[in-house]
């Protein structure tokens, strides 16, 4: 079973990727893997200080002095959209995710989908349920990422997340299973 989790910065999406993978031994991936990677070597910024800001929301949308004076949002997004995406196509870092997880052997849940390119690669390896997540207060508002078309071709739920993390849980897992799609092993 692949969950592709798709909503705006601040809706859970890493919380419940994370959540799903210690409680229901998920493997965690992300479309953005690769593309900080390339980040870190064309910066040549430290990994420790990369996460670091990274992970601090304030922080990562503010301007850094080693990225030219873009924040590290506005960096991945100059990397995605002016450097990888003209030369290598919109899908590119889908394309890289599916080979990588094509034969994964565990469930996996993509925590941070957000572009129809990106996740057709994914989707079409089968067994992939889209997660909308809406959270109060949280809108792709100033994002270059947005909610992905129903259209896709894959199961979809709509999960709103203002309660627990295992609440969310419960309703992913539950439409998956009522949507039958089967856990690796089962």
């Amino acid at each position: 079973m692949r969950i592709i989790l798709n909503g705006p910065p601040g809706s859970g999406k890493d919380t419940i990727a994370n959540h799903l993978e210690g409680y229901n031994s998920f493997e965690v991936y992300s479309f953005k893997k690769h593309l900080i990677e390339i980040a870190l070597l064309t910066s040549r910024v430290d990994y420790i200080d990369w996460w670091k800001r990274y992970n601090d929301r304030d922080l990562k949308d503010t301007p850094w002095d080693v990225l030219g004076g873009l924040s590290q949002r506005q960096y991945l997004i100059k990397i995605s959209e002016e450097w990888i995406k003209p030369v290598h196509g919109e899908s590119y870092f889908g394309d890289i995710l599916a080979h990588e997880i094509k034969y994964e052997e565990a469930d996996v849940v993509i925590s941070d989908s957000g572009f129809d390119a990106e996740a057709v690669p994914v989707i079409q390896l089968g067994d992939t349920l889209v997660v909308y997540l809406y959270r109060d207060g949280c809108s792709y508002e100033g994002d270059s990422r947005s909610y992905l078309s129903p259209s896709l071709g894959s199961q979809t739920v709509t999960v709103h997340n203002n309660g627990t993390v295992l609440e969310a849980m419960h309703k992913i897992l539950k439409a998956a299973s009522d949507g039958g799609l089967k856990r690796k092993g089962e």
